[in-house]
Formats: structure tokens, C-alpha cells, sequence
């Protein structure tokens, strides 16, 4: 499905059926992504971002840790990464999610959770290699 979605990522009939299809299985659909090898195109580029905001709009306040930590542990192209990540952001914030820290950016900012730091030295290579 996600090799799908990304070869026809310029037809957004395409790819917002893929989207629509994939309720209940938001997380198989992001390993699955996380795995294909995307030529970077603005339109798959725009695709992840599209995708990062539907994931924000989907999950509980309780798994963001997770679930950002495998958008930025990934090893996919940095573009798209990166477009994942702040269409997740954008959608969470839209949400008002909030963690104990504050905001999910705060949180991962802030936190002495070994896991999270592990997630945000990843997150700040993300940034910086942009």
C-alpha cells in the first residue's frame, strides 16, 4: 500500500483513497512506508507531510513518544522524514496534545527519558541535515 501510495504520490486522488483505507492501520502503514525507497519528488515529499498529519489527528495523547521515535529512528530519505515529523507536529498542536512537559516538541525537548533523548539527538540530526 505504501509503495502504492508513493508511486502515484502526484495524483491526490490516489494517494487520499490510500489514506482513507488505512484507518485502524495507521501503524502498519508508516513501517511499511518507513521501508520504501522514495525518489524524492515535491509530491512525495508532500505525501509524508500529509501522512505525518493524519497520524497527529489519529493517536492517543500517550503513545507520541513512540511513534515520533520511529519517524525520526527511520533511515528514509531526510526530506521526507522531516515532512512527516512536522506534519505530525503541525496536527498534534492543531489537537492541543499535551504530555506532562508541555507540548509533544516540549516534551521531547525536556525530557530525562532515555528513550526520548535517544529520539531527540536523532531529531536534531533530522533538523540539521535539513
Amino acid at each position: 500500500m505504501a509503495s502504492l501510495a508513493i508511486r502515484d504520490a502526484r495524483r491526490s486522488l490516489a494517494t487520499g483513497s490510500v489514506l482513507s483505507s488505512i484507518e485502524g492501520r495507521e501503524d502498519k502503514f508508516l513501517r511499511e512506508l518507513l521501508r520504501v525507497s522514495a525518489a524524492r519528488t515535491k509530491d512525495v515529499v508532500a505525501f509524508y507531510g500529509e501522512f505525518g498529519r493524519l497520524l497527529g489527528a489519529s493517536r492517543s495523547n500517550n503513545d507520541w513518544a513512540a511513534l515520533l521515535n520511529r519517524m525520526v529512528m527511520s533511515d528514509g530519505d531526510v526530506d521526507c522524514r522531516a515532512a512527516l515529523v512536522t506534519g505530525y507536529w503541525t496536527r498534534c498542536g492543531g489537537r492541543n496534545v499535551r504530555s506532562e512537559g508541555g507540548s509533544v516538541l516540549l516534551s521531547v525537548l525536556h525530557s530525562e527519558d532515555a528513550g526520548v533523548q535517544s529520539c531527540r539527538g536523532k531529531l536534531r540530526d533530522l533538523i540539521g541535515q535539513r
